[in-house]
């Protein structure tokens, strides 16, 4: 799949599949009728600003995430420094544009408000309904589809393979270990805040003690040490955003919409640049020319 189409298909498809997976059709019509039609007031307009606020934060970070997918992908083709620099704009800078850009867009109605803050008649607050909907359903199975369509192919020696890279079992067990501790710390898991947190903090800390790794091997001029580091930083990056996708904002967005608890920005952005900046550093790294010391 071209490049181009590819972080097209993860930003744009990922972002309706995690719709799907937090909101039922019926819910889906109304708050895209509040986005192009004419805005909701009272408890639906909180809801649909909500939603679209969600939107935004995830088409963020389905960029990041094909951030790093690209970057394995050229880890991964065998190609030479320069044919990496050339590939460099579409593969890896793409995909965060295009969540940029879609977050743009879907912020514009996460803005939109009624200018009477009057119920409708027929329209009144109620519950969201059951985690387990044909829609929940339909959701994760696009997003599982979606991920493993774009998953970049292994196109050189088994070392590089992106399965390697970016599914490292020790990187992925330390951040759901570090998730489970830090929301079992924190309490109220049901809220999804918890489990934000916890993604984030243990994600953030396996990224920094990979790339401490690979600065050391860097600095001792060891290439083992570095692509070990770099790995598991890449790994542990990844798997903060599969996680934060996938489980930890779909339960809090569900609170929000229910009115128990509210978003929790500054993770979802914050996780999204930390990997994007990951990112350039693991790329920098690789472009770097190591040198022996006398």
């Amino acid at each position: 799949m071209d490049a181009l189409l590819t972080g097209i298909a993860l930003v744009g498809g990922g972002t309706v599949a995690l719709a799907l997976v937090t909101a039922s059709a019926g819910d889906l019509a109304s708050w895209l009728g509040h986005a192009l039609v004419r805005p909701l007031p009272g408890e639906s307009g909180r809801r649909a600003r909500a939603f679209w606020a969600a939107a935004a934060r995830n088409a963020v970070l389905l960029g990041a995430l094909g951030a790093a997918l690209g970057l394995a992908g050229l880890l991964g083709s065998g190609a030479g420094p320069s044919a990496l620099v050339e590939r460099l704009g579409v593969q890896i800078l793409g995909p965060p544009i295009l969540g940029l850009a879609l977050a743009v867009l879907c912020a514009l109605p996460a803005s939109r408000r009624a200018t009477t803050a009057a119920e409708p008649e027929g329209t009144a607050a109620r519950a969201l309904g059951r985690w387990l909907r044909v829609e929940t359903g339909l959701g994760y199975a696009g997003f599982l589809a979606l991920l493993v369509s774009v998953f970049p192919e292994s196109e050189a020696q088994a070392s590089l393979r992106p399965v390697d890279l970016l599914l490292h079992a020790p990187a992925w067990l330390a951040v759901l270990a570090g998730t489970v501790a830090v929301a079992l710390y924190l309490g109220k898991p049901r809220c999804g805040r918890s489990l934000t947190v916890g993604l984030a903090v243990a994600g953030g800390e396996g990224a920094l003690l990979g790339l401490l790794q690979a600065f050391h091997g860097f600095a001792i001029v060891k290439i083992e040490a570095v692509a070990g580091g770099l790995v598991f930083a890449l790994s542990a990056g990844v798997a903060t955003l599969v996680g934060l996708c996938a489980v930890g904002f779909p339960v809090e967005d569900r609170a929000v919409m229910e009115g128990e608890g509210e978003a929790s920005r500054l993770v979802g952005y914050g996780a999204s640049l930390a990997v994007v900046l990951l990112v350039a550093i693991a790329l920098t790294m690789v472009l770097t020319p190591m040198t022996a010391r006398p």
